[in-house]
């Protein structure tokens, strides 16, 4: 009787990794094949061979077993499903769980407690993940239906916080923000755009920033929209169904209206950046490091009109870092060449015998050696806080670093071949000294 059992689970086993329990203990995971009176059972360490008289049971994978009971499920068996889902979230095979939930639903689309497994909110009679509730909470803002939103906004903020996720956090306060804006109450908006900044991800953040002051500073929550800013294109294409823009004071809940007002706060970012440009040009040929300086704050102020209009600032940012470049590659030639100078591979340091026969500095070559060193380690640490800049530079804006490519090759040769050697020298000598 437990030999045909055994010869019922080979045939089952057959299809993939499984596990056999030897009978003194001892278990062989891997792919099984019947040899008669011996299983040949192939682990990733190789074949091994055993007795079938020595085998006290084979259990099959995980993904076969899975395959076994689905098989025996019907499509309409939402509970089926559900249980299968949690045998299969038990024994790590999560995307066969996720496929089971969601066949649960299928048969059963007020199944709860797939719903929940698969993190989905109920929103009144609704289920759904918090990104498609956000979807829709976008459309109800976007047909100015605020009642109804309100209705899936309320019980969604306990989820939104316990599930920590930046992301979701932001979009939600923002749908919230609308809302708000839509229902002509300032304050409650720019609070809402506060928490929707508090939240965001690094890369949403300045933006984010920037919509929460545009609201707060606006005291009713709107944006005057003048002729001009209607030439300029705004979002929505010919599929937009909303009534075109006209002159005058129009809610920032209005994706429209709001990019204008971005816009405007990019141009002041960019005014800015234009003064701090002019400060680096007059002080250029006097004052490189403070010239240096200026230059690095325009190119900020012109990241910042990016970070609100995307593209909006790359043309004056290119003037930022190509004003930068000379400055940096002149401050990187000087360090090259101090650091090289000062390079004791290159020196001679006067030396003398001890009593112990032993070859040591004498004080004026002690002295020389320690002051060449720091010398050394001060042009060095100069040159990498300078050549990180350039590489920094390089990676935003690498069609502007084409006529430095040699200079650049010199600069990393140095890096590579020349300081690992100068490193082990000093260290050496340090060795040496104690």
């Amino acid at each position: 009787m437990k030999r045909m059992a055994l010869a019922l689970l080979l045939a089952v086993a057959s299809a993939g990794a499984d596990t056999v329990f030897l009978k003194d203990g001892r278990k062989l995971e891997g792919h099984v094949t019947d040899k008669g009176d011996s299983l040949a059972v192939k682990t990733k360490f190789g074949t091994i061979h055993v007795k079938k008289e020595e085998v006290d049971r084979i259990v099959g994978s995980p993904t076969e077993e899975y395959a076994s009971r689905r098989a025996a499920l019907k499509l309409t068996d939402a509970e089926g499903f559900f249980q299968l889902a949690l045998w299969c979230r038990d024994n790590n095979l999560p995307q066969e769980a996720q496929a089971s939930f969601a066949q649960a639903i299928a048969a059963d689309p007020a199944h709860e407690g797939a719903h929940k497994a698969l993190g989905h909110v109920r929103v009144g009679e609704r289920w759904g993940s918090l990104p498609e509730l956000l979807a829709s909470v976008d459309a109800l803002i976007t047909l100015g239906k605020t009642q109804k939103a309100r209705a899936f906004l309320d019980p969604l903020q306990e989820t939104v916080e316990t599930q920590k996720d930046a992301a979701l956090t932001s979009r939600y306060w923002t749908c919230r923000m609308n809302v708000e804006l839509l229902d002509q109450r300032p304050k409650q908006a720019a609070d809402a755009a506060d928490r929707a900044a508090a939240a965001a991800t690094a890369t949403q953040r300045p933006k984010a920033r920037a919509v929460a002051v545009l609201i707060r500073s606006s005291k009713d929550g709107r944006h005057n929209v003048t002729e001009d800013d209607l030439v300029v294109a705004l979002g929505g294409g010919s599929e937009d169904l909303r009534d075109p823009l006209t002159p005058g004071r129009h809610t920032l809940a209005d994706d429209r209206v709001l990019a204008l007002a971005l816009r405007d706060v990019a141009r002041a970012d960019i005014a800015l950046g234009k003064k701090s440009l002019d400060e680096g040009d007059t002080l250029a040929g006097s004052d490189r490091a403070r010239a240096l300086r200026c230059y690095r704050a325009a190119e900020a102020l012109y990241n910042g009109a990016n970070d609100m209009v995307p593209g909006f600032g790359r043309p004056h940012q290119i003037e930022a870092v190509r004003r930068q470049i000379p400055i940096l590659m002149s401050d990187a030639d000087e360090c090259f060449r101090g650091a090289l100078a000062a390079s004791p591979l290159d020196k001679r340091y006067e030396m003398t015998t001890n009593a112990g026969g032993r070859t040591v500095f004498t004080p004026k070559g002690l002295a020389d050696f320690q002051d060449d060193k720091r010398t050394f380690n001060t042009w060095f640490g100069k040159l990498d806080e300078t050549f990180q800049e350039i590489l920094r530079l390089q990676e935003k804006f690498p069609e502007e670093f084409e006529k430095q490519k040699e200079a650049m090759t010199e600069i990393r040769k140095f890096f590579s071949d020349r300081v690992p050697a100068i490193r082990q020298f000093l260290n050496d000598a340090e060795r040496k000294l104690k």
